[in-house]
This record gives structure tokens, sequence and C-alpha cells, in this order.
């Protein structure tokens, strides 16, 4: 019967929308056309990583608490909370709906909350909930997810113990990994959850209408059973993915909407009249390796200055002499500017003396490897340099992926490289976790500190995720912070 009532809710809102898509001239019949730059793999909010993923889940799912187009962050599923102590008590609103007109309750969230720190579900975000009580041991298989600190005295009544503060939890609760997920439904999906439209239960501004993997296409429908802070300004939005043209040329012939850009298309898109936003995210950095911890080393670092490289960078980037991206700034967070290091006549001097511990006296045979196209003309200014200056011969190799990179920075153990280190939201720790500094055992000026004053890790420019749009599209905006778009305050005119 629950399943009866469940797709029938479903076509009564099918025939709803297809009902006032028939009226012309109000913006709230429109379709936004978006197009992604890859394929999503799944769209379970727990497990959900790449950037096309994270941008869907975005739209399919509301949490506790959401932000709104500025970046504040409101009442979502949760119309009001308050704190004692370490204790977060939430009160959910009585009219908050699954996609299907289901009942969504505290209990949605206690499954999802020990689904996410369960080490099966191999969350990439479960360390975002580091601060409730139990998480870490939990994450590291040493209690059972039932140990959570979290808890649903009623149906509208979810209760958050956290083992020490955290300023950001508030944040956290907006993000993918804090999601709901209804426990019947999914043990119902059979090991499927989150991986085709039927098996995926929504409770967002929008709820999936069509997945095809083939003929790839996403369509997301405005929920007629949200009820929250920010319903859907427009009927519908179609994702799609097409390899035949670029999402920059899409958006020039005016078959999408908004797309998201690479750096080098920015100029282009700039002359063309698309609009632009942008999110400043992510911080290039070069590392100069474990095998080059002494005085050779030092000599590479020393001879890394903006001046060697500052034109070579794509457009879309600018120089960087600290590690913190402007998301951070309204933190309030002092970004640590990187150690005076330029010095070539000691540099000189450094690698002559490291030279000189080695048997042969010769330079060892190194590749710096670097990631994107774009990126070559960047590490070839300062490849080049260390041969001018040095004598040091160092081969260039382009990757495809940072993966590998990315666990190699975090435990220190990198070759020379240089790739993006991208911060996935507003978490500082998360973000400094990923240069292998845990921001709980110290403050983030000393944790920059730490990172830093090796040399050993150098930020090069800051990169920004960009959207562009066409001028049918307002109150257009990546300013919440996570660099993910939320199509529902968006309107499309004409």
């Amino acid at each position: 019967m629950v399943r009866f009532k469940r797709w029938l809710s479903f076509g009564v809102a099918l025939l709803l929308l297809c009902a006032v898509c028939g009226c012309a001239g109000d913006y709230k019949n429109k379709n936004i056309y978006f197009e992604l730059t890859d394929l999503p793999d799944t769209l379970d909010p727990q497990t959900a990583a790449s950037d096309s993923e994270l941008l869907v889940v975005k739209n399919l799912f509301e949490g506790l608490l959401r932000k709104d187009a500025s970046g504040n962050i409101i009442p979502g599923v949760a119309e009001k909370y308050e704190t004692a102590g370490l204790t977060y008590t939430f009160h959910l609103r009585q009219d908050a709906h699954w996609f299907t007109g289901e009942e969504l309750t505290a209990a949605d969230f206690v499954f999802a909350f020990r689904r996410a720190v369960d080490p099966a579900t191999k969350a990439p975000f479960a360390e975002r909930l580091w601060a409730v009580e139990n998480a870490f041991q939990i994450i590291a298989g040493k209690q059972s997810p039932e140990q959570l600190g979290i808890s649903a005295p009623d149906a509208h009544t979810l209760i958050i113990r956290l083992s020490a503060p955290d300023s950001s939890f508030p944040d956290t609760l907006t993000t993918s990994v804090c999601m709901p997920c209804q426990q019947k439904f999914f043990e119902e999906s059979g090991g499927k959850y989150g991986l085709s439209k039927k098996n995926i239960l929504t409770n967002g501004s929008y709820y999936l209408a069509k997945w095809e993997r083939e003929n790839f296409g996403i369509r997301l429908y405005r929920n007629a059973e949200y009820h929250g802070s920010v319903p859907a300004q427009n009927a519908a939005v179609f994702l799609s993915r097409l390899s035949e043209e670029t999402p920059l040329q899409r958006l020039k012939k005016n078959t999408v909407d908004a797309a998201f850009l690479t750096g080098n298309e920015l100029q282009e898109a700039q002359h063309a009249g698309i609009g632009i936003a942008s999110c400043e995210d992510t911080c290039w950095v070069l590392t100069v390796g474990a095998g080059f911890r002494g005085d050779i080393g030092d000599a590479l670092a020393m001879m890394i200055d903006p001046n060697i490289y500052a034109e070579q960078l794509p457009p879309g980037l600018r120089v960087a002499d600290t590690l913190l991206p402007s998301l951070f700034t309204p933190l309030g967070i002092t970004a640590v500017p990187r150690p005076a290091g330029y010095d070539p006549q000691t540099a000189k001097q450094l690698f002559a003396r490291g030279l000189g511990k080695i048997k042969d006296r010769k330079f060892p045979q190194t590749t710096l490897y670097y990631y994107g196209d774009a990126s070559k003309d960047t590490v070839t200014a300062i490849v080049g340099h260390w041969q001018n200056g040095l004598s040091a011969y160092i081969n260039i190799e382009a990757v495809s992926s940072i993966d590998k990179l990315l666990p190699q920075l975090e435990n220190q153990t990198l070759p020379l490289a240089y790739f993006p280190v991208k911060a996935n939201g507003c978490s500082l720790r998360e973000y400094l976790l990923k240069y292998g500094v845990d921001l709980n055992k110290t403050t983030p000026e000393l944790a920059q500190q730490n990172i830093l004053s090796g040399n050993r890790i150098i930020p090069i420019a800051f990169g920004n995720t960009s959207v562009g749009y066409t001028g049918a599209i307002t109150n257009f905006s990546l300013s919440d912070g996570t660099g993910y778009l939320d199509f529902a305050p968006l309107i499309k005119k004409g």
C-alpha cells in the first residue's frame, strides 16, 4: 500500500508538471539546461564525490540546514535548533516529506549519519562528522555505527552529541554526507541505492525524473512535496554531457543556459558576452618531493619566484603566496604567506654542496609530474629556470589524474609534482588535512606555518570553479561557498 501511494503521488506530481508547462509566459514554467563536465556514477549523497555528482545531489536533497544563494545558513528540514554545551537539538518541520509524499522523520537522519561513518560505506567525506561523539572510533572500525552520538526521541526531534567543539558543524550539516536516507528504501534497493532513478529517494527542491546512462541525460523536476525555505523557481532542470561539442560552444549557441567552464575558456566566454560566476576554491601547489629533503631540495625551492611563471599561468589563475584560496576569507582566518625564499645565489651554493654529497656528483635523472594540459607552460617556465640557474635538468610529464597524488600529499611522500588542491566546501580542517595537518591538534595559523616552513609544498596559483551562463538566467551565484550551483532560486527569462 505504501509503495502504491508512493507512485500515485509521483504520477500526480508528473501530471501537474505537464499541466503547468503548457502555460506560457511564467518563469516558473521554464526549463533550465545545464552542461556537466562528466557523468555521475552515483547520486547517493553519502558516497557522491565528483563535481557532477555533488552538484546533482545538492539539488535533489536537503539536510537539517541549507544555504541560501548568498551563503547564509538557513533552516532546511529542521525549522529550528538549540544548543546546550556540546548537544544540538533539532526540531524538524511537520511538513517535511520525501518526494513521494511519505513523511520524512528524524530516524532518516539517524540512519544516514550512521551509514556515513560506517567504514563499509566508504563515504569520501565521512570525516566531516569528526566532532560527533564516537565518530572517529566508528570510522576506524573500533566501534559500531549504532554508538554514534545521534538519537531520535520522536519523529520530529533529532539530538546530536558532539565530543569536541566544532564551529563549522552547522556548515557541515548543509553538505552531501549529512543528507537524509530512509532505511527501508535503502535496504529494498538491494545494494543499488543511488545508482538508478528507481533506487533514489529524495527530499530536496527537485526530484529525479529521468536518468539515462547510455544516451546521457538527467532531468530534475520541481518537487511538489517540498515545503521548505528554497522552493524551485522553475519547472525543471535538464542536465547533459555531449562529447561532440564543448560546454562553451553550447553556451555560445544558446543550446544550454549554464555550464562549468575551464580556465582557458573564460576569456573567450567573456568576449562572447557570457556571464561568469566563480568560486576561488583551489590552490595549485608545487611539491619538492621526498627525494630532495636536503640541500638540493632547498636549492630547488629557493629558485621559485612568481616573476618566473606569472605570465605563463593560464587564464583564470592568479599568483598565490599562501595556501588559502579566497573561499576561506569570510571565516576570518589569517592566511599565512609563504616564507620569503627566492635566493638564487644561496640556491647555487646549496645545490653545489648537495651534489658533493652524491657519489658521482651528478644530479639524478628526475621527472616533474604535472596535471592538466594548461599547466605545461607554467611548469616549463619553472623547470627552465632550474636548468638555467642550477644546471638541474628535469623532465616533465603530464598525468591524467590526481587520485594518486593527493594521498601522497597527505602522507608527504610526493615526488616533484604540480597539481591542484581543491576545497570541497568551507571546512578549513578538511582542506588542511589534505596537506597532512590535523587542525584539531593546532591552530589554523600554526598549521599553515607547519606546511610551508619546510619549503617542500609551495603555493603557486589560485584557481576557481567557474560556471558560465546566458543572459536568460538571473539570480545566478556560486557564493554559497561550495562551487556547486543551487538551481532552485534561479529565474529564466524569455
